[in-house]
């Protein structure tokens, strides 16, 4: 679990600002220290050098640099190498343009890094914001960088309420009680297949716990109050609501309202990145400022600049002619002895894909907000440039196409530069082709690819937890994710955290109907219902599946099917069998109630 925060009060005089580097380098705490722009490697020197930027620009005044700490939990077992290389990726993500000191501490309970940042940049003379905006996009980032690092994360949705400041600071120093709860109710629904075995776990740890109709209550030996499920379905997500344990328990709990408030919170959203999206476009208009008008363009030794022109047409008959011009004068020549063989002669098309941009790469995806890759002819392509739209593009001179790479929320204004109808159309060709990428990449790193097919709220899972894979739609909702095998337990517990036979590799299928039908059983035995068993073909097994039907199927010998179900959906059954049957297979042999000797 990393966590960022500001130090407070910001600082304001040059005495404090050197205070602060003397603490944050101090040999008895720090283990790895790092400069960001500056000049001097020196602690005695950077409280001079940020003022000498600061006067640049005439800004040495009121906040001179601000202070942040990333914090990680004890029980992440981070090594200081790892912190200190995740607060330097922090660096590049967030403060790539300030000069900024990163010191990594191993004093304390855990291990954390200090940032020290000027509050002017040397680049374009802009002073940080250090608002909660600021804090709140920087945060989503530490988050990004851990979920790549397998560090736990706190999860928080503006949907539920915010955890508390004490808890924060307790859970950073791994003291939280609530936090500690959580991690035992994760264990617990892990290792715990009935209601009796998870009130048994907690009280083997210490814990008192109350398991009612419509709450459960936890209160660690020793703490003065208990806390139920509510809440910390409020403060941590519907995972940790009464009815979501007990769906994952399969407890047949009554029905009250408070079980049907608890059940509209079972599933957890992502959080909302519209706002993380719209700071990131605002700070990308600083970067369109900046590079407004200007051209690059690299390797110019087969591509001069004489040949650009931000007139669409003139760019491509200038390009035509660049590219008959080029093959001309690289002509490869081949003989034989047969005069029937002609001279041939063809262009090399090793060194003709140049690259022109007006925004350096590195600035493209370096900054916050997603990238998205397009493919456009080059008479579109000179558009984006006419449009003062910022972007990179490798243009193929031997076909005139150009792969494009421009930030995600600027594919509107490329729609509108290049008069399309939808811009849902360039969207999906960046999935495309951003897909196709990761997928050559995939195959090129491993010699074996996993495959699963998943829904499209667990593809947006995976992309939130930043997770490498290629996906390719299987039908309507439906994708087809292709991953590296080193990656197939994570996915496996991101997508099915409780479903421990799957990552084993037993037959998750048939793991599914055990428990299904040792549930209808249990519910049988309960209210006295009778337990029913039919045997059916797959063309019925199918229409059963579309139905809200309760069963649970084992599949037999013969490539029938054996379900199992409680005697109130007899009839639901029986007509939909009717619409199943087959002209191979006796319909009425079907319906006919089976021996239960031969049933599971």
């Amino acid at each position: 679990m990393a966590y960022v925060k500001t130090i407070s009060p910001a600082i304001k005089s040059e005495a404090h600002l050197s205070k602060a580097v003397d603490y944050i380098t101090s040999p008895q705490k720090t283990k790895h220290i790092s400069y960001s722009l500056c000049v001097s490697s020196s602690p005695a020197n950077i409280a001079k050098e940020f003022e000498l930027t600061r006067i640049a620009y005439n800004k040495n005044d009121k906040i001179l640099a601000h202070h942040l700490v990333q914090s990680f939990s004890q029980d992440d077992n981070i090594t200081p190498e790892l912190a200190h290389k995740i607060g330097q990726d922090f660096i590049d993500k967030c403060l790539s343009k300030y000069q900024v000191v990163c010191a990594t501490h191993i004093d304390g309970k855990c291990i954390h890094n200090h940032f020290i940042i000027n509050s002017v940049s040397p680049f374009d003379g802009k002073k940080f914001e250090g608002n909660k905006k600021t804090i709140r996009l920087m945060r989503r980032v530490s988050d990004e960088l851990c979920y790549k690092n397998n560090l736990s994360v706190i999860e928080l949705s503006s949907n539920y309420k915010t955890v508390d400041r004490a808890t924060r600071h307790l859970a950073m120093r791994g003291e939280s009680w609530k936090f500690n709860l959580i991690k035992d109710i994760d264990k617990a629904l892990e290792n715990c297949k009935t209601k009796k075995d998870f009130i048994k776990f907690f009280i083997d740890n210490d814990y008192e716990i109350k398991y009612k109709s419509n709450y459960i209550s936890f209160k660690k030996a020793g703490a003065e109050r208990a806390i139920r499920t509510g809440r910390l379905a409020e403060e941590f997500g519907g995972r940790y609501a009464k009815a979501s344990i007990d769906k994952k328990l399969n407890v047949l709990s009554e029905t009250t309202n408070a079980d049907k408030k608890a059940k509209t919170k079972v599933t957890t959203p992502l959080p909302d990145l519209k706002y993380i999206n719209a700071i990131a476009e605002e700070e990308w208009k600083r970067y369109e400022k900046k590079y407004k008008n200007t051209i690059t363009i690299g390797n110019k030794k087969f591509f001069s600049s004489s040949v650009f022109s931000k007139n669409p047409f003139i760019f491509t008959v200038r390009l035509i002619n660049h590219i008959f011009s080029l093959s001309n004068k690289h002509p490869i020549h081949t003989r034989t002895k047969e005069k029937k063989y002609k001279i041939k002669s063809f262009t090399n098309q090793k060194n003709l894909k140049k690259t022109i941009y007006n925004v350096p790469y590195s600035d493209l995806v370096n900054t916050v907000g997603a990238c998205a890759e397009i493919k456009l002819y080059s008479w579109q392509f000179s558009k984006l440039f006419a449009n003062n739209i910022l972007c990179s593009a490798k243009i193929d001179l031997t076909t005139g196409t150009a792969i494009v790479t421009i930030k995600q929320h600027d594919i509107k204004k490329v729609t509108e530069a290049l008069s399309l109808s939808d811009e849902a159309l360039l969207e999906k060709q960046s999935e495309t082709i951003r897909n196709r990428k990761t997928y050559r990449k995939l195959k090129k790193e491993n010699s074996k690819i996993e495959y699963l097919i998943v829904s499209k709220p667990q593809v947006e899972e995976l992309e939130y937890r930043c997770v490498e894979f290629a996906k390719f739609e299987k039908g309507e909702d439906k994708f087809n994710i292709a991953f590296s095998p080193k990656d197939k337990d994570k996915i496996l517990q991101i997508l099915y955290p409780n479903k421990t036979t799957a990552a084993k590799g037993i037959d998750s299928f048939r793991a599914k109907n055990i428990q299904i039908n040792n549930r209808l059983k249990k519910q049988s035995k309960e209210t006295g219902e009778k337990l029913c068993y039919r045997i059916v073909v797959s063309s019925q097994f199918k229409l059963l599946k579309e139905s809200d039907i309760d069963f649970a199927v084992f599949r037999q010998k013969d490539g029938r099917y054996n379900i199992v179900f409680l005697e109130h959906d007899e009839d639901n059954i029986i007509k939909i069998l009717k619409k199943g049957a087959t002209n191979n297979v006796d319909s009425s042999q079907n319906l006919q109630p089976q021996n239960p000797k031969h049933s599971i």
